[in-house]
């Protein structure tokens, strides 16, 4: 309701992949939302936003936060004095320490396509001054992506987010690939493999093209949606070498181009083919409306990876969002918010449930501003 009441316009209530339909997709996705909402209003408010200056300590005094060390965009150090002060840095999915502590997560086949540069700054600051935390975090892993392109790509979904064939590194299939339906357990299924190629072939290319896909990704490419950008992006990636997408004339040499065995790789191409033919998967039951021979050059092979979007905990905090110390007593004036706290998820992103990351977000960053305005006239 807060947001209806600035005047926040949803385009739709939708559900990527198998979930159910809670995902509220903002009218021109998050992107308007700052811009054309949250940024005008808080401004309206007197806010005063500072941009290019990265929080780097917390000031403390009696035990109590008295202000923040910044430094500007020209490399000068910036004292800000406050009451209160609130941590939302949107997690660490790019600082390696924090991942290897927090996480249990093998990182080679995962992209941070949604945070990047995220390097838990904010979850740093917050220890050195007696913050805890719960001991893990998780990772957001929804679906498969190619390296370097966005999810409103129609190369990145016809890659990663279709139920075409799938290979590993040795040339085999592994897995039902329409589990990509259910964005979470094809993350955790690509995870399993050291590489998963796609591979696809000129038909199923040109029906992508001109008859649409049949998943996309979410609400940024729907499904049915006519993968028409495809060829140009293709193209454009070819001319630019790009390490992870592969053509060849024949199966034989794009077995060469991949590294893959041979032998193993033209058997599963065949074996596929003819569960194709025949309308029926004996090794892993994927539905037969899937089933498209790859068959016809030139052929095409795509490395994908798991998508992850943010990592999830990392400040352990109470109702109101002020950080705890390891006796579970809150630093008085200070609270965290988003990405960066703890306690909002169990051991696994809950996509069936989808659009939980914005709510957590938006709530806890509301829920910590109203008790840091309440705190603030108590001292």
């Amino acid at each position: 309701q807060w947001l209806l009441d600035m005047g926040v316009k949803f385009a739709m209530v939708s559900s990527p992949g198998a979930g159910e339909k809670t995902w509220h997709v903002y009218d021109g996705f998050g992107d308007a939302l700052f811009d054309e909402y949250l940024l005008p209003k808080a401004e309206e408010l007197g806010v005063e936003l500072l941009v290019n200056t990265p929080g780097k300590e917390l000031i403390m005094e009696n035990g109590r936060v008295v202000g923040v060390k910044a430094t500007t965009a020209d490399n000068k150090e910036l004292v800000i004095n406050t009451k209160a002060a609130i941590i939302a840095t949107g997690g660490f999915s790019d600082d390696p320490e924090l991942v290897a502590e927090l996480t249990t997560d093998d990182m080679s086949q995962v992209v941070n396509g949604g945070t990047p540069g995220h390097t838990g700054d904010g979850i740093k600051m917050a220890r050195a001054v007696g913050a805890a935390s719960n001991g893990w975090a998780i990772f957001s892993k929804i679906g498969l992506t190619l390296e370097k392109y966005s999810v409103h790509s129609h190369i990145n979904s016809a890659a990663a987010m279709e139920p075409s064939l799938w290979v590993n590194k040795f040339g085999e299939r592994y897995v039902n690939e329409d589990v990509i339906f259910h964005y979470t357990r094809a993350a955790n299924a690509v995870g399993t493999q050291p590489t998963t190629y796609s591979v696809i072939d000129s038909n199923l290319l040109n029906k992508m093209v001109n008859e649409g896909c049949y998943n996309g990704f979410g609400a940024y490419v729907l499904p049915g949606t006519k993968l028409v950008d495809l060829p140009a992006e293709l193209e454009k990636a070819l001319e630019r070498k790009d390490v992870n997408v592969f053509k060849a004339d024949t199966l034989e040499e794009l077995a060469d181009k991949l590294g893959v065995d041979k032998d193993t790789f033209l058997a599963t191409i065949d074996r596929y083919n003819e569960f194709c033919a025949n309308g029926e998967d004996m090794d892993y039951s994927k539905e037969s409306k899937y089933l498209n021979e790859v068959k016809t050059g030139p052929f095409y092979a795509f490395h994908i990876k798991v998508l992850n979007l943010n990592s999830m905990g990392g400040i352990r905090v109470n109702i109101k969002n002020e950080v705890l110390d390891e006796e579970y007593q809150p630093i008085q004036g200070l609270y965290a918010a988003g990405m960066d706290c703890d306690g909002y998820t169990g051991d696994t992103y809950g996509l069936n449930i989808p659009g939980s990351c914005q709510g957590i977000s938006l709530f806890t960053g509301r829920n910590s501003a109203i008790h840091a305005v309440e705190y603030t006239k108590t001292i």
